[in-house]
């Protein structure tokens, strides 16, 4: 049967045009993103409108027309990491934008202000850059390791230190 499924990400690129997120189709769900994981900030709501038409095991299939920002956010987000890991020269325009898109829908992950935050360093932009930076802040638990780099680089950003001077801060989404 896997063989005649034809798997595609949300967004096909990083160039996604696609704001609204909206899909129109069939979905492979696995069963347990029916549990509602608070803590991650999955709800399974998200599924409300779609019609469940067929299950294999562990996999729901569900069909209809689906409004899905964080989803979309989810797969913008893997190839915005692509861009700027793998390409030795990424479009910091570009990813700054997506990475803004991507905020929109996930305003509570403080690993996408952070790389919102190293995207404004990189061009340049240390008002924007701090505002990230404040933004990750805000959201990052009190006990998080990454804090007192967080601070350190706002610190410096405050003191009036050259973007082009700062090392951006390593994401956690590499781990």
């Amino acid at each position: 049967m896997a063989d005649k499924v034809h798997y595609s990400r949300f967004c096909p690129t990083l160039e996604d045009t696609n704001t609204e997120a909206v899909f129109d189709g069939y979905y492979l769900v696995s069963t347990s993103s029916f549990v509602p994981v608070p803590h991650e900030h999955w709800d399974p709501a998200i599924y409300d409108g779609l019609e469940r038409v067929a299950r294999f095991g562990n996999v729901a299939v569900l069909r209809g027309r689906w409004v899905a920002p964080v989803v979309r956010a989810y797969s913008l987000r893997g190839h915005v990491l692509e861009a700027i890991y793998k390409n030795p020269a990424p479009d910091w325009e570009l990813i700054a934008t997506k990475l803004g898109e991507i905020q929109q829908a996930l305003p509570w992950s403080e690993s996408t202000a952070i790389l919102l935050g190293n995207a404004h360093l990189k061009l340049g932009r240390a008002t924007e850059a701090t505002q990230a930076y404040e933004h990750a802040l805000g959201e990052m638990e009190a006990a998080d390791p990454a804090r007192a780099d967080l601070e350190q680089q706002l610190a410096r950003l405050r003191a009036g230190e050259a973007p082009a001077a700062i090392q951006p801060l390593r994401s956690d989404l590499l781990e």
